[in-house]
């Protein structure tokens, strides 16, 4: 299917406003009547959407945004790495998926967290002449 809206809007132009056949047009852009029909129909082309599917840390997805959220309160040291997440999903909830999955998943739901020191001009490091 043509997802291209400026052409998907030329041949609706053409048929609409234009009043060219439906039979006319595809013979002058090599396309199937069938593809003209539905473009017609429809103002803008469709877009795709990828159906998300179940992998095996799917099910533990809401134990892990837990944990995360318990350390967000905790001082960086204390807080769990992925490994410790890994080994408590593995041990205590019956987890049998891999590492890595977790790591992924982690990495893609934390906030990198940056701290920055920012100092007014003229302010503490200025040098005074």
């Amino acid at each position: 299917m043509y997802t291209d809206p400026i052409r998907w809007a030329d041949i609706r132009r053409r048929v609409l406003a234009k009043g060219q056949s439906i039979r006319e047009v595809p013979r002058s852009k090599g396309l199937s009547r069938k593809t003209v029909r539905k473009m017609v129909r429809q103002e803008a082309p469709g877009q795709f959407v990828r159906t998300e599917l179940p992998t095996s840390i799917s099910a533990y997805r809401s134990l892990i945004d837990t944990m995360l959220v318990e350390d967000e309160s905790r001082l960086q040291r204390d807080r769990r790495s992925v490994a410790s997440i890994f080994r408590t999903l593995r041990d205590h909830h019956g987890y049998a998926g891999g590492y890595s999955a977790v790591r992924r998943y982690c990495r893609s739901v934390q906030v990198p967290q940056v701290d920055l020191d920012v100092h007014a001009a003229g302010g503490r490091n200025a040098i005074e002449a």
